[in-house]
């Protein structure tokens, strides 16, 4: 089989993925606690894989200020 049918990730490509799963579970729990902070669902992230859309709509919704009192996901924590 010759080589240049695959692709070389080497050592650094493996870093990487590595990294990308290791931060990616906390990174969409923070997502989803800022859904909650502004009273929407956490299932909103989803939105982040549509192309274009996504990035606006998470960009957009991380930016807005914070529902304040108590909303239909609990108690605020401050």
């Amino acid at each position: 089989i010759p080589t240049e049918e695959f692709i070389y990730i080497g050592y650094l490509g493996y870093f990487t993925i590595f990294f990308l799963m290791l931060v990616a579970i906390p990174a969409y729990a923070v997502q989803v606690r800022r859904a909650h902070d502004i009273n929407l669902s956490g299932w909103l992230i989803l939105a982040q894989f549509l192309p274009y859309i996504g990035l606006i709509s998470i960009i957009f919704f991380g930016v807005q200020k914070s529902y304040k009192g108590k909303n239909k996901f609990g108690e605020p924590d401050y």
